[in-house]
């Protein structure tokens, strides 16, 4: 995954190097650069985001835990409560 990762950020800065690169002759050229800079800049946002989300935040082992405390807290309420 590092290799990918680093091989697609090359690539990445190689297009935006290309972009920066452009001269614009116009005022329409000029809007599109700045666009393309944009959206360059939300793509390195968003596929940051995915990798960061790409791992489960909660280990498992902790979920089961977690998940038997609370079951073994609510069946010692059912047991040790009164009756109505």
């Amino acid at each position: 995954m590092q290799l990918r990762t680093s091989a697609m950020e090359t690539k990445a800065d190689d297009v935006e190097v290309a972009i920066r690169a452009l001269v614009p002759r116009s005022e329409a050229q000029r809007e599109l650069r700045s666009l393309a800079l944009t959206l360059m800049q939300d793509w390195r946002a968003n596929r940051s985001l995915l990798l960061l989300q790409e791992h489960s935040s909660v280990s498992t082992p902790l979920l089961v835990v977690v998940v038997a405390w609370f079951a073994l807290i609510f069946l010692g309420f059912g047991l040790f409560a009164p009756r109505n």
